[in-house]
């Protein structure tokens, strides 16, 4: 995970490396202990262990304008779940089409309707345009 300087810089800007919260101490050790390319033992992890550190973390994630992180956030996200269904549709509102057309075709793969319809209220490009579900 080479953006992990990226991820603690956000968490300090957050206060959240200030934290006095056990569970959030519990995952930043995880995190801080965790090999270098790690997502993929990142998400199970977070998912099995750490989920009650969701809104204090994911959020923060979803913050930083970095391609491969919103990109791991989005092909992990799962739609069943409210707080991840609101955080994608936030993306689709704030994704820069310029600096991230990958996301904004992993956006259009969910056929969300109402994911659908942010994308479609931004002016995309033409072929961006074009891979979102009317």
């Amino acid at each position: 995970m080479p953006q992990k300087k990226l991820i603690w810089k956000a968490f300090e800007r957050a206060g959240i490396l200030d934290s006095r919260d056990e569970k959030i101490l519990k995952f930043l050790d995880f995190l801080k202990h965790t090999p270098a390319s790690c997502w993929i033992e990142v998400i199970p992890e977070f998912r099995k262990d750490h989920e009650a550190c969701f809104d204090a973390i994911v959020p923060v994630l979803v913050e930083i304008d970095d391609p491969l992180i919103q990109s791991v956030l989005v092909k992990h996200a799962d739609m069943s779940q409210p707080r991840e269904r609101a955080l994608v549709r936030k993306m689709a509102d704030t994704v820069d089409p310029e600096r991230h057309p990958t996301l904004i075709k992993q956006l259009a793969r969910f056929n969300d309707p109402e994911t659908s319809r942010r994308l479609q209220r931004r002016n995309l490009p033409a072929p961006l345009a074009s891979l979102i579900s009317k």
